[in-house]
């Protein structure tokens, strides 16, 4: 019996909105330097409701990361969940 594999592609939870920014400022300095902002506990609780709507249909069995602080934490998140 031949098992079916089915590939997702998932983005990375949402960032640490820094308070009191100005949007376009906050998105230059994301843009120039993107490891300055981390995954928001939002983010990460994105992420784990994600992966449970995902869990109810696949079993997921590998996740592969961009080198990027956020994209890296949120990987984290789901191998921890």
């Amino acid at each position: 019996m031949v098992m079916e594999k089915t590939d997702i592609v998932m983005r990375h939870g949402q960032f640490e909105r820094h308070i009191n920014a100005d949007p376009y400022k906050e998105f230059q300095d994301f843009l120039s330097n993107p490891d300055t902002f981390p995954l928001s506990q939002d983010g990460a609780e994105e992420i784990k409701r994600s992966l449970d709507a995902i869990q109810e249909k696949e079993r997921i069995s590998l996740i592969i990361s961009s080198p990027y602080a956020r994209a890296k934490e949120s990987a984290e998140v789901s191998f921890s969940h």
